[in-house]
């Protein structure tokens, strides 16, 4: 990955340290997952991070989601304020789907399972709900909105 490259909206500080970091859903097949770059000094795991080094963070304590992140690199070089995406697969699922049991039952039926007159389905999970899209433009925008 070239140092060089500026994410959309990012304010750029010269010669700061970057972190390259894998994160993926725990429990979940086939995988979803992002690699983000983030500024060195972002306060990952309350403690300084090296190449190699595996965390997790639980989103949504009644959902119980947990985040495993994996340090693949650092190199030094222009970085956002923030943090910013380089490439990932499949959508996150939705929000309050019930978890990863719910989301692993469910996620085989879309996005048929629209068609059906199961409104069960319907309130977990939204129409336009693709599980296999990824938009990383999309979530690049909405993660500088958050700053």
């Amino acid at each position: 990955m070239s140092s060089r490259v500026i994410p959309w909206n990012a304010t750029p500080h010269p010669a700061r340290g970057l972190l390259h970091l894998t994160a993926s859903l725990r429990a979940i097949r086939p995988r979803i997952w992002r690699s983000f770059v983030v500024p060195e000094k972002v306060p990952l795991a309350h403690r300084a991070l090296d190449l190699g080094d595996r965390f997790a963070y639980t989103y949504d304590m009644g959902d119980e989601w947990v985040v495993d992140l994996v340090v693949d690199g650092a190199q030094d070089g222009l970085s956002p304020a923030w943090c910013w995406c380089t490439s990932g697969e499949r959508s996150g699922p939705p929000v309050n789907c019930g978890g990863p049991p719910v989301f692993e039952s469910i996620a085989p039926h879309l996005p048929s399972a629209f068609d059906s007159d199961d409104r069960w389905m319907r309130q977990m999970v939204p129409p336009e709900f693709n599980p296999n899209h990824f938009d990383l433009e999309t979530l690049n925008k909405n993660s500088a909105r958050l700053r």
